[in-house]
């Protein structure tokens, strides 16, 4: 896996318009406990208690790969990254919610706080370009509605451009510490970025036309990155937009340095381009 995550544009990019749609986040989105990732510190429990695993079958009965990660929006549907479906011999088969540490990792977890589901179906964006990274996103429509609890719940959403330069993000996962040691952290870990520029992820990604707002460009700190694991994650930050401040996804955990945490920024895809897309999916 690579380390790699104006209504004119929703018109053009989206061929199918969400007229008459809205989106209503849930009561309790956003909300938690307190307000591969290089760097940055391991979150408190629940902190962040959207975030999925998302599990691949492997030849061992019971017995699941850990390769990315996901964000929980409503009861029924998950937002990671198109790349994350993309794994030519192995099938993602479940996601893992409540998980704060990565100990147990299998369908007879005893941990109560933990759900597991199985995937019902995945929806990769159309447009999406391994090459490029264009519309790195994908919606998983789980098996059953998840059960919202302490430790599970899902993030807000909003139609607004919130990747603004200078602004920060948080990202979050359970991905590598050390690219070459591949070396996992305990549980999951949280880092701030700062939306920087396109033209500093150009130089760096010449394939990407970062005039895209598709493209959120941020990070680039050395011995601060996310990393293997880490993609189809979270890149998002407290608002008050609605009933006190809640935390809402900005974006999804693309890609960046095939080496983490050399000082290459992380880039992210935008949830506010691929709104349309969001909810004529979601809301059918």
């Amino acid at each position: 896996m690579i380390i790699f995550s104006l209504l004119l544009f929703g018109l053009i990019f989206n061929p199918k318009f969400s007229y008459g749609k809205q989106w209503k986040n849930e009561g309790k989105c956003g909300l938690a406990f307190s307000y591969r990732i290089v760097g940055g510190s391991l979150a408190n429990s629940a902190k962040y208690p959207w975030i999925a695993r998302l599990g691949y079958k492997t030849k061992t009965k019971g017995r699941y790969l850990y390769l990315c990660g996901g964000t929980l929006i409503n009861k029924d549907f998950i937002i990671t990254a198109a790349h994350c479906l993309e794994y030519e011999d192995k099938t993602l088969e479940i996601v893992r919610l409540g998980e704060t540490t990565i100990h147990c990792a299998t369908p007879s977890c005893e941990d109560p706080r933990v759900q597991q589901v199985f995937v019902k179906k995945t929806y990769k964006h159309p447009e999406f370009s391994t090459s490029t990274g264009f519309a790195d996103i994908a919606l998983l429509e789980l098996g059953h509605p998840v059960k919202y609890t302490a430790f599970v719940r899902p993030i807000c959403l909003i139609n607004r451009h919130l990747a603004e330069e200078g602004k920060e993000g948080i990202a979050a996962g359970f991905g590598m510490e050390n690219y070459i040691t591949r070396e996992r952290p305990e549980g999951l870990k949280e880092l701030t970025m700062k939306v920087i520029p396109g033209e500093q992820c150009k130089k760096r990604f010449p394939k990407s036309d970062f005039k895209s707002k598709n493209y959120i460009c941020a990070g680039g700190k050395s011995g601060e990155d996310t990393c293997n694991g880490d993609s189809g994650g979270p890149f998002m930050n407290v608002y008050n937009f609605q009933k006190g401040p809640r935390m809402y996804l900005i974006g999804v955990i693309s890609f960046g340095s095939t080496k983490c945490g050399v000082g290459v920024p992380g880039i992210f895809t935008s949830v506010h381009f691929h709104w349309n897309w969001i909810l004529n999916n979601v809301l059918k």
